[in-house]
């Protein structure tokens, strides 16, 4: 009974979700958490759960891409919405910053303040945090150590270095690895997975890979739970078994 920290089934169509949940039964996954993006994405997720509220767990928030995307005026109408639905998701995000898809001063500045306003509605709510950190983990780290809360959450497809790891974990947070391990190159994330322990990694598919042209992915998070497994010398079950402890630790 394994799950996948980090989806988006949002972009399944009903007959492709069926596919996702019966193909993924027969790997053991049973349990998918979600990546917010915007309202629609949040809608959507709504659907979902209403039919299968087992298989999922919903995460609301506005998505850096989302929070630069967005016309000022949309933008505002979307936050209230999310802080009317928030109370109703099992996790709040994604948010965070993301330095490699906006670097004009303003979109960083807006990014900035709409990661403030999600760190205190999670703490408002005590709900988990989902972050999306690129190119960004020395500011996010800044902006989170500066606010004064406890948090509890992952940081989904970390690649970071062991260093930058240490201080997520100093905060609380989980680090989420995901198909990047798989990939050539990525020499800090296998540097930071060989370092940290277990009990601080979930395994996660991101999955669609392609979300315009979403296609049905279960073994992703076997595949990585295997790579991960390779470096720490740890049978990919037992990764996936911990992974899914320290995920329901979260209050998941």
């Amino acid at each position: 009974m394994w799950w996948d920290a980090h989806s988006h089934l949002s972009f399944y169509s009903e007959q492709d979700l069926n596919r996702v949940f019966s193909e993924g039964a027969l790997l053991g996954l049973t349990t998918w958490l979600q990546g917010g993006y915007d309202q629609s994405d949040w809608e959507r997720q709504q659907q979902i759960y209403r039919q299968f509220p087992k298989q999922i767990r919903t995460a609301f928030g506005l998505h850096p891409w989302a929070v630069t995307a967005l016309a000022p005026r949309q933008l505002e109408l979307q936050w209230t919405r999310l802080t009317d639905l928030a109370p109703q998701a099992h996790l709040i995000g994604e948010t965070g910053l993301d330095y490699f898809h906006s670097r004009e001063p303003q979109q960083l500045v807006l990014q900035e303040d709409f990661f403030r306003r999600h760190l205190i509605l999670a703490a408002e709510l005590s709900k988990p945090l989902v972050l999306h950190i690129v190119q960004a983990h020395g500011p996010a780290l800044t902006i989170l150590k500066a606010s004064g809360q406890a948090f509890r959450g992952l940081v989904h497809a970390f690649s970071g270095s062991p260093e930058v790891a240490e201080g997520y974990l100093r905060l609380g947070f989980l680090l989420s690895v995901g198909p990047g391990l798989l990939k050539k190159g990525y020499k800090q994330l296998k540097q930071t997975v060989a370092t940290v322990d277990l009990k601080h990694l979930v395994i996660e598919s991101d999955s669609p890979q392609n979300t315009e042209k979403p296609e049905v992915e279960v073994n992703w998070v076997p595949r990585v739970a295997r790579a991960v497994g390779e470096i720490k010398g740890t049978a990919p079950e037992e990764v996936l078994a911990i992974s899914r402890s320290n995920l329901e630790r979260l209050g998941l």
